[in-house]
């Protein structure tokens, strides 16, 4: 569901089948299949909807809520992050 190649630079949550979160984790319902999801994925998650978003927007919310990553910048964990959770079918970017 990812758009074109290239950096991603916007994000919108897809709907899902059914969630459940506990103590910061989640579980995700999706395409008739069941993710598990850390912390980290699930904050973000709930940080979109399904109105597209900048991703230069969302890592100052992202950054105060978890702080910067250990290695490389916010912005390449973000887009990382969003690739892993578009090729499971939970955000599509552009």
């Amino acid at each position: 569901m990812s758009a074109q190649p290239g950096p991603i630079t916007r994000v919108r949550r897809l709907p899902v089948i059914d969630e459940y979160v506990e103590e910061g984790r989640s579980a995700v319902l999706v395409e008739g299949r069941a993710l598990t999801l850390s912390e980290v994925p699930t904050l973000v998650l709930g940080l979109l909807d399904d109105s597209w978003r900048d991703l230069d927007d969302l890592a100052p919310q992202v950054e105060e809520l978890v702080g910067a990553p250990e290695v490389g910048t916010l912005g390449e964990a973000l887009e990382a992050l969003m690739a892993d959770l578009a090729s499971h079918g939970l955000v599509e970017t552009a």
